[in-house]
């Protein structure tokens, strides 16, 4: 029965990051980043999670690419 749940569980958060990636390209943050011109992201990793860390790496990809799409360059 623990399996089943934590199975279960783990079904469901996958599905919620499936969701947030779609509507994460809907997203326009064109006003939150107007006028800048650098900006830097920090990201919590935790590398116990090799499916988290591989997701995480999506969304640092995904955000950097959307950085530099509005012209924003993004710093270490």
């Amino acid at each position: 029965m623990r399996k089943f749940i934590i199975a279960y569980i783990f079904i469901v958060l996958s599905s919620l990051f499936l969701v947030t990636e779609a509507s994460a390209a809907q997203l326009n943050d064109r006003q939150a980043l107007l006028g800048l011109h650098q900006a830097k992201a920090i990201f919590l990793v935790n590398v116990r999670n090799p499916m988290a860390v591989e997701h995480l790496m999506k969304v640092i990809g995904l955000t950097r690419r959307q950085f530099l799409s509005q012209k924003v360059t993004p710093i270490s």
